[in-house]
């Protein structure tokens, strides 16, 4: 590993034939002594007569973990039963998966992968639509919840990240506000309504 200045014998090698022309080898190599960084590791092959051969392994050390961060929900943020997670990951090597763990009263135990976007950190997780189909986050008791979500990049480091969130059901509910009428006010002819409703699920109709 220093640019074929020294080496090391391989020890752990066997004969593949009687007139030993074939050898098979197998090494481990420590990769948190080496460099960070692109590295190139030779082989040296010597036979009977003297002669040398070379090959050259070329790898990138990568000892940095990834990092992660959940935007949104807020860390100990009251929300409604229905909602995605908001969150960016960065590396500076590939990344290999971000997984989604969820616990709380009843949650399913299992970790969730987490769908990314070659090239883009930023990553989402619909909490209805990316969950199994047997798990529905809308079922679940209202309480506290944690969501524990791990990036992990080819190299195999990884970083987790967490939020603890109280679920409340009622948040769900649309709200109406009538701001034509208020009360004790009297009309003689006819009667206006009209005021606002918000629901970040979008809003199907209003009833009188």
């Amino acid at each position: 590993i220093d640019d074929r200045y020294s080496f090391l014998p391989i020890l752990n090698k066997r004969d593949l034939s009687k007139s030993a022309t074939k050898v098979e080898y197998q090494v481990s190599i420590d990769t948190d002594k080496l460099i960070e960084g692109i590295q190139t590791i030779w082989f040296r092959a010597i036979d009977k007569t003297g002669s040398i051969g070379y090959f050259p392994l070329t790898v990138t050390v990568d000892h940095k973990t990834p990092t992660i961060e959940i935007q949104y929900p807020k860390d100990k943020s009251k929300i409604g039963n229905r909602f995605t997670l908001f969150g960016v990951a960065k590396d500076d090597v590939e990344m290999k998966h971000i997984l989604l763990k969820i616990e709380g009263p009843g949650a399913y135990p299992k970790e969730h992968k987490v769908l990314m976007l070659p090239g883009n950190p930023y990553w989402s997780f619909n909490c209805q639509s990316d969950l199994p189909k047997l798990i529905d986050l809308s079922k679940l008791k209202d309480g506290p919840y944690k969501f524990t979500a791990t990036a992990e990049d080819v190299a195999g480091n990884k970083k987790s990240t967490s939020i603890t969130v109280v679920l409340d059901s009622e948040l769900e509910k649309p709200t109406l506000n009538l701001t034509s009428v208020h009360k004790n006010d009297a009309f003689s002819s006819y009667l206006p309504l009209y005021g606002t409703v918000n629901d970040d699920d979008g809003v199907k109709e209003v009833i009188v």
